[in-house]
């Protein structure tokens, strides 16, 4: 075949994803590291520099699924304290993290 379909990794939900995914998500963790560039009159000479340590991606699906605070706010049932059912699912949340 002259081309061949991909697929992307989610690394979060630990499934394949299509990579035309308008909503996916890509992060990277970077580390300083000390890199010896020359030398000054016989001393190595070194500077910090950034080095990528690892990269998540993640679908749509699953980067929403992790915002659940952040868009498409549940709705408050009726004939609850909004604040108390706010903390309620701020407490829920966090114990899924």
């Amino acid at each position: 075949m002259d081309t061949w379909t991909v697929a992307l990794w989610c690394k979060v939900g630990g499934h394949a994803f299509d990579p035309d995914d308008p909503d996916k998500h890509s992060y990277t963790e970077t580390k300083t590291v000390r890199v010896q560039t020359g030398n000054s009159y016989g001393n190595a000479v070194y500077q910090d520099q950034q080095q990528v340590a690892s990269t998540i991606t993640m679908c749509g699906s699953c980067y929403n699924k992790q915002r659940p605070f952040q868009e498409n706010k549940p709705e408050i049932p009726a004939g609850v304290d909004p604040q108390t059912y706010v903390e309620y699912l701020e407490s829920f949340h966090k114990l899924g993290e």
